[in-house]
């Protein structure tokens, strides 16, 4: 069964941190399967929440934290979030939701156009573009 594995940052594991992802102090792995159905992956501590925002070491370390991930999830567009949708294989996607169990439900909604743009991703096709979920639509910017 296909499945993308998604990454968000949070305080707490319930809700997306209102904040750029890379200033969450964990993130929280799920697989989204085709169906429907997710699994809780994993909680990994971020170790470089302090270092300067919006820098290449800091963009590159967690790429090496997430380095398993295919999907990043935040609710706001951050400059590494643009640098990441023009050079490296995520999905950055942006969100207007909070609630982690929600969001997840809105991204199975949206699994065919995700798993289309992460296998896309995978085979060297890289755009700059941001996937947003706003609201119940979705787009591309």
């Amino acid at each position: 069964m296909r499945k993308v594995r998604v990454v968000f940052g949070s305080d707490d594991g319930e809700k997306v941190k209102n904040s750029h992802m890379g200033d969450s102090p964990r993130f929280y792995l799920y697989d989204i399967f085709e169906n429907g159905e997710f699994e809780f992956v994993e909680k990994r501590e971020n170790s470089v929440k302090d270092m300067e925002h919006a820098g290449d070491g800091k963009l590159m370390k967690i790429s090496d934290i997430l380095k398993d991930a295919e999907v990043l999830v935040a609710m706001r567009k951050s400059p590494n979030f643009k640098k990441i949708a023009s050079k490296l294989k995520f999905l950055p996607v942006v969100i207007g939701r909070n609630d982690i169990k929600e969001v997840i439900k809105i991204i199975s909604g949206e699994f065919e156009n995700i798993f289309t743009k992460v296998t896309e991703r995978e085979n060297g096709v890289l755009n700059n573009s941001i996937f947003e979920i706003i609201s119940g639509g979705s787009s591309e910017k």
